[in-house]
């Protein structure tokens, strides 16, 4: 029970740091936005010590998927801040636009609240 308790507070407190819109202090200078700053959390930190470097022999193709239900119509939704993020993050890399091929899958409440699903299809 005890360990169950420890983990529910752990996940509520990593869900409530993602929740923030401003940068921690740690953070402050250190993020690069390469094509995008539509959001804070669309930025990249440079880093030396890449994974993945970048293959000048292949096109890099990449598919987002986007189902978020939009809460607050006046905010940018987490998985359109995702697409922004992963482009950033490729560009950062060093992956050239014309190289680059990002497909942006749309749908569920992405596309549709419930009032306009309700007109169409009701």
């Amino acid at each position: 029970m005890k360990k169950q308790s420890i983990l529910s507070l752990i996940i509520i407190f990593q869900f409530y740091g993602f929740a923030q819109d401003s940068l921690p202090p740690y953070l402050e200078g250190k993020i690069n936005y390469p094509a995008f700053k539509l959001h804070t959390f669309m930025g990249v930190i440079d880093t030396d010590d890449t994974v993945l470097k970048y293959n000048p022999a292949i096109d890099y193709k990449v598919v987002v998927d986007v189902y978020d239900k939009i809460k607050d119509s006046t905010k940018l939704a987490s998985t359109w801040r995702e697409v922004g993020r992963t482009y950033n993050l490729n560009i950062a890399n060093g992956v050239p636009k014309d190289k680059l091929k990002m497909v942006v899958v749309v749908h569920g409440y992405a596309v549709l609240n419930d009032d306009a699903y309700e007109k169409i299809w009701c």
